[in-house]
């Protein structure tokens, strides 16, 4: 009775509205041009939500919509309901005359629309499965097709998109957008539940595939730079393609090659998720009270990051974001006991005001131009290496520059002395070839790693010009001779005048011994004896780490023989001076500048690094790798997910699992019992061939300790994938394509306890069998899947045991050279 009165009171408000205010929804979905040539049936027993369901055909009867009503409009009344009662009461917000109802349109099937959803501008982390559309003020649903999953996967989608409706009900106006990492995650947060009553919608969980991505993400500053805005930042976007933008703006165009488009909008819809919880529920929810009062800002229209610090007084935003990954991480452990997160991965994320955080760690990270961006003593040491090598008349172009720049104080004088000792050994150099032409003399110098001898013609532009020689050089850049060898070959006569010491300029500079002791006395000379002793050693020092700067950054990603050359200078930097000042403060960069080297260092032969099983490439890309789990090293490469697939297991009440999941590797098996699941941490695309060897240990005649296990393939770790369960039962599911195919295996097999059995899995084609001793058993055909990750799952109460497990596909290089890209920063201390 209180619902229908509250139904009427509705509809005489509205009648009270101007018409040109009332809100029309029907009449802006039949003006679309998708959405308008279906015929709908209206429902209005669930205000403030108005019905909308495609009618199907002639077939279904009149009154279909009211079964549909009933599931649907409870628990979207209970979504309206909370909001209610958390924002909008506390926060005094009214609803728009424009949005005086909230609209669902349900579709019969997903092909009516994906037709309407492929032209939406504004994808977000539900909006495969639905989606709430601004401009027709109606969030879009398809009904059936739906494979089987949990219903609050089911719900979850559409009551996500029904929060994003009220959100845009309750704004000041149609011009109003929240942050995207507010609308992203309030609803999905709202809409998250568990139970089979409305009321479960009081109590919220995180998917926790996403957290397991974010929290994965944040052990690889590269990747997690690619992916997640700094807290400080997330106020200015309120998309998620715009989020995308600022992470390229931020970060570089590399950011769209290092992360796929698909992966990077589950990052930021799981970060979003969880720091909305994490203000609501985290810390002992002492923010909740300060989000809503920011809601409230945002939704009048002031969503910036000064309307958050104001609602959030006396709180830095960089501790709050710390804070907040800390708990992220503390939701992981609880979510996946048997694995363990680094501490240091929460390195640079937030920090107070000033510190390095997310927002300035790696700033500008593959901008090496930047990391070169030096003060004139260090940029002066750096150039003594560039005149040790014979670059003198380039490094008096940059020593000139540097006495130019403003601030250049006391080192101007030091910059002017380099200055004039590089002039006076071109003096010696210009001399001594200037003999050579007019005496047709010979010069000795090094050309492609060999010793060549030439006469010497002439010397013009720079250049030093030869007569025929072996090498076949006309001419040689008088920057490319050794001025080590040029001036041992030095005429006594031009070391005897007043600027002979320039000629041991050069090798002081390169730490000869000899050098001092021939330095006679003299102005010039004393002077340079001076500084090798008490200036040159340091700035020589600093100079070594600077010229392996300049490597790095010297050709980058022009080809693999120059990222190899990068690499190991950035090896060689991080060995040497790793701890020096110069390093430690560019750290951020250098490691997006090594990420993006050994991005082009990787060959797909690489691949064999990143697994602990023996590794064979076949043709076509294909690989194979064979386990036979004689070493516990092969077990690194699986991870215990047990939680996984839990509604399959709530179907097998009448059979028994030992309490505790079990997945021991080694001594020649893989032994799983209990309610357990392992997952490969490899994926690949199909063809996809899988064989193993199975044998039961502990089986007893009590049916109910029947063991159950299933080898799947082509998994996305939400539940779709294709799996061969015992001995031949296949399913094949494809959650997001609505697709649903099984053919099982009706009669019993007999087994006993020790004996093998040879299993197998392929999926190539669209099609999917299983085989047992080579022989197939099932098959599917018209498969959607193209590929996705391999897991071994079991529901047993005796030990099921894998001895041997082969897996063949094309696998994932990306990920595969994201993983040993990481491994390889690893392992230089990143």
């Amino acid at each position: 009775m209180t619902e229908l009165l509250f139904a009427v009171v509705a509809s005489l408000a509205a009648l009270a509205v101007p018409a040109s205010a009332q809100d029309d929804a029907l009449g802006r979905v039949k003006a679309q041009a998708v959405l308008g040539k279906l015929d709908y049936v209206r429902n209005l027993e669930h205000p403030p939500f108005e019905l909308l369901y495609h009618r199907p055909g002639k077939e279904y009867a009149d009154g279909f919509e009211a079964a549909m009503a009933k599931e649907h409009g409870p628990w979207l009344r209970a979504i309206a309901d909370n909001f209610d009662a958390d924002y909008a009461q506390p926060g005094g917000l009214r609803r728009r005359l424009d949005r005086a109802t909230s609209t669902v349109v349900v579709l019969w099937m997903l092909k009516d629309y994906q037709p309407w959803l492929k032209d939406r501008a504004e994808p977000n982390g539900f909006s495969d499965l639905a989606l709430y559309d601004r401009t027709l003020g109606a969030t879009v649903v398809p009904e059936y097709g739906v494979p089987v999953q949990a219903p609050h996967w089911k719900r979850l989608p559409m009551l996500a998109q029904a929060v994003r409706g009220e959100l845009d009900a309750f704004a000041r106006d149609a011009n109003v957008q929240l942050p995207h990492w507010v609308a992203e995650g309030l609803s999905s947060y709202l809409a998250s539940h568990e139970g089979p009553e409305p009321t479960s919608l009081r109590k919220h969980f995180l998917d926790k595939q996403l957290v397991e991505k974010v929290v994965i993400t944040m052990h690889d500053p590269g990747v997690r730079n690619s992916t997640l805005l700094p807290l400080r930042e997330m106020f200015a976007v309120t998309s998620y393609p715009a989020t995308r933008a600022a992470l390229v703006k931020k970060y570089g165009p590399a950011v769209e090659k290092l992360i796929k488009p698909e992966l990077a909008m589950k990052m930021v819809h799981g970060q979003s998720w969880a720091l909305v919880m994490y203000l609501h529920e985290g810390a002992g929810g002492k923010y909740r009270a300060n989000f809503v009062k920011y809601l409230g800002a945002a939704l009048a229209g002031d969503g910036s990051l000064a309307a958050f610090q104001k609602a959030f007084p006396s709180v830095d935003v960089g501790v709050l974001e710390a804070e907040f990954y800390a708990w992220l991480f503390e939701q992981y452990a609880a979510m996946f006991p048997g694995r363990k997160a680094d501490p240091l991965a929460l390195k640079g994320l937030g920090g107070p005001a000033g510190q390095d955080s997310a927002a300035t760690d790696a700033a500008k990270p593959l901008d090496l131009a930047a990391a070169l961006e030096l003060d004139v003593p260090t940029a002066h040491a750096g150039l003594l290496f560039e005149i040790r090598r014979g670059r003198f008349e380039s490094s008096i172009a940059e020593l000139e520059k540097l006495r130019a720049r403003p601030k250049v104080g006391a080192h101007a004088t030091r910059l002017e002395t380099e200055i004039l000792r590089c002039r006076k050994f071109i003096a010696l150099r210009d001399k001594h070839i200037g003999a050579l032409a007019a005496a047709g003399g010979k010069l000795s110098f090094e050309h492609e790693g060999k010793k060549q001898t030439a006469k010497v013609k002439g010397m013009a532009d720079g250049k030093v010009f030869l007569e025929e020689n072996r090498a076949k050089l006309a001419a040689l850049p008088l920057e490319a001779l050794d001025p080590l060898e040029l001036a041992k070959s030095f005429d006594k006569a031009l070391l005897e005048g007043p600027d002979g010491w320039a000629r041991w300029y050069p090798a002081v500079l390169a730490g000869d011994p000899k050098a001092l002791k021939s330095l006679k006395p003299g102005e010039g000379a004393d002077a340079l004896r001076k500084d090798a002793g008490e200036f040159y050693p340091q700035m020589l020092a600093n100079g070594a780490a600077v010229a392996l700067l300049a490597r790095v950054a010297r050709g980058a990603g022009s080809d693999a023989a120059a990222a190899k050359a990068q690499f190991e200078a950035l090896s060689e930097l991080l060995a040497k001076h790793g701890e020096t000042e110069l390093v430690t403060q560019r750290k951020g960069v250098l490691r997006q500048a090594g990420a993006a080297i050994l991005a082009g260092v990787w060959e797909p032969s690489n691949a064999a690094e990143a697994t602990a099983a023996k590794y064979t490439a076949l043709p076509d890309g294909r690989v194979r790798l064979s386990y036979d789990f004689q070493k516990k090293e092969q077990g690194d490469d699986f991870s215990a997910d047990h939680g996984y697939y839990a509604s399959w297991r709530a179907t097998l009440s009448g059979t028994r699992a030992a309490s505790k999941p079990v997945a021991q590797f080694g001594d020649g098996a893989l032994r799983m019992t209990g309610a357990a699941c392992v997952r490969h941490a490899w994926s690949f695309r199909t063809p996809v061939k899988i064989e193993y060897d199975v044998s039961f240990e502990g089986l007893s005649e009590d049916a109910n300790r029947t063991p159950i296990f299933a080898i799947g393939a082509c998994d996305d770790r939400r539940e779709s994938f294709v799996w061969s369960q015992g001995f031949g039962s296949l399913l094949a599911n494809e959650i997001s394509k609505r697709f649903l195919r099984s053919a099982p295996v009706t009669e019993g097999t007999p087994i006993e306890s020790g004996t093998a059995y040879s299993l197998g899995l392929e999926i190539a084609d669209g099609k999917a069998k299983s085989t047992e001793s080579g022989s197939e058993v099932k098959q599917i055909e018209g498969l959607p899947h193209t590929g996705g990750g391999v897991f071994l799952i079991v529901h047993s109460d005796p030990l099921v045991v894998f001895s041997t497990l082969t897996i063949e596909g094309v696998p994932d290089m990306d990920a595969l050279r994201d993983a040993w890209v990481a491994r390889k920063l690893a392992a230089l201390g990143f």
